[in-house]
């Protein structure tokens, strides 16, 4: 069986191609979940729950995203302790306070009334979940390579 070397263009093209037959349709699964609560409602408070709602969703699916890259890092790395478990856990606590941090500042600097800051608030967590959720995939999949 030929291996190709670590550093070789082409095995990195394949790598590259095989993360994307992988992430894609999940991205493509989140990206529809995403667009749910764009159809008409019959008043804000609805599309604002509805939003709500595919929020809690994604939330899981950012939790499963979360398990899964935890579990792929090392529990303790000889050589650097930055890919450490322990690394991604306190990346993600920070993350968690920095969407909710932010999510609260675009919604007070968008919004209006209180719904609508609500509604921006909530806009901005499903925009920032699906991004995490991609990346942390990304990790799951040993996407970075190193």
């Amino acid at each position: 069986m030929n291996v190709l070397p670590l550093n070789s263009p082409s095995r990195k093209l394949c790598i590259s191609v095989l993360a994307f037959s992988i992430l894609y349709p999940l991205t493509l699964k989140l990206a529809v979940a995403a667009g749910e609560c764009d159809k008409s409602f019959p008043d804000h408070i609805s599309e604002v729950q509805c939003i709500n709602q595919l929020n809690k969703k994604l939330d899981e699916e950012l939790n499963q995203a979360y398990q899964a890259a935890l579990a792929k890092r090392p529990e303790k790395d000889a050589w650097d302790s930055r890919k450490e478990r322990e690394q991604l856990r306190k990346s993600q606590r920070a993350w968690l306070k920095l969407k909710e941090e932010n999510c609260t500042l675009i919604g007070g600097l968008q919004g209006g009334n209180n719904l609508w800051v609500s509604e921006f608030i909530a806009q901005c967590v499903q925009e920032e979940t699906i991004a995490r959720t991609k990346f942390l995939r990304r990790i799951a999949n040993d996407a970075f390579g190193g």
